[in-house]
């Protein structure tokens, strides 16, 4: 057995609780080796119960991952996805990316290729052009919004999600912004070749 294998059917199986998992160890101590299938199954649970949830970054493949929604129905918006040039990772209203040399596909959170036959959107088309030549604001302004909660105000009066914006800022690095009004997405690109993207909120 992989580790792809295993991750990919870890997807399809319901994230154990403690005691569940713990079950599953003692099922695999007295009966490992002697059904393959559920030998598989049972490390397919651990492997769902034990992947990590990165709250502070520490390589730019985790940075990429905070952006992912693991709730989404939209079930490529619940993993990495590599198109052979870009390791990118996405909620709907934010987007992360970075250069790289993974082959095509898609990967969970711990950077494992899962499988799937699924057409990831083209992300070329909501990337704002021009130059980023802006610098985030010393001084952002928050407000709260009724959708979002926190809002924060970093260039010309748009506004983005608190959270969002502190989960791009997290691997740190020097960074410019651009956003061509203050309705468009805005784009943040870091020294170290990592890009992202969040969708601006509307303030009442």
């Amino acid at each position: 057995m992989n580790i792809n294998k295993i991750a990919t059917m870890a997807t399809r199986l319901k994230k154990p609780n403690r005691a569940e998992a713990f079950n599953v160890v003692r099922a695999m101590a007295e009966n490992m080796g002697e059904d393959k299938e559920t030998d598989k199954k049972n490390l397919s649970l651990l492997y769902s119960f034990f992947l990590p949830v990165v709250t502070k970054p520490k390589t730019p493949e985790q940075w990429v991952a905070k952006a992912m929604n693991k709730k989404d129905p939209r079930f490529y918006l619940n993993y990495c996805y590599s198109d052979g040039k870009r390791y990118m990772a996405s909620d709907g209203h934010r987007l992360h990316w970075i250069p790289t040399d993974k082959p095509e596909g898609y990967y969970d959170a711990a950077g494992n290729a899962v499988e799937f036959d699924m057409r990831y959107p083209n992300i070329d088309r909501i990337i704002p052009k021009g130059r980023a030549d802006k610098s985030i604001n010393n001084d952002i302004k928050s407000v709260e919004n009724g959708v979002y909660g926190l809002a924060d105000n970093i260039c010309d009066e748009t506004y983005v999600n608190h959270k969002y914006l502190q989960e791009v800022l997290s691997f740190g690095g020097d960074v410019k912004i651009f956003n061509a009004d203050r309705l468009s997405a805005v784009r943040f690109d870091f020294g170290d070749g990592r890009h992202a993207l969040i969708m601006p909120v509307r303030i009442q």
